[in-house]
């Protein structure tokens, strides 16, 4: 398996498991968690979406939460 091939796999892991977890939140952070994912999926097409501060902003509530409930 090349490393391109590799990487391939691993990313392909990493959105099934993003995926997952995304239907597991609470209710209260499907909304949000949904766009993290979907702004971390297009991030991977667009590197701008990381430049421009659109993941830093769909992050925001999902880390918000997380501050707020898991300490």
């Amino acid at each position: 398996m090349s490393a391109a091939q590799g990487k391939t796999a691993e990313l392909e892991q990493y959105k099934a498991e993003l995926t997952a977890t995304a239907e597991r939140v609470p209710e209260g952070l499907k909304a949000d968690f949904t766009n993290l994912k979907d702004t971390a999926f297009a991030g991977l097409k667009d590197q701008t979406v990381y430049s421009s501060g659109k993941f830093e902003k769909a992050m925001a509530p999902v880390t918000a939460w997380l501050s707020a409930n898991c300490k």
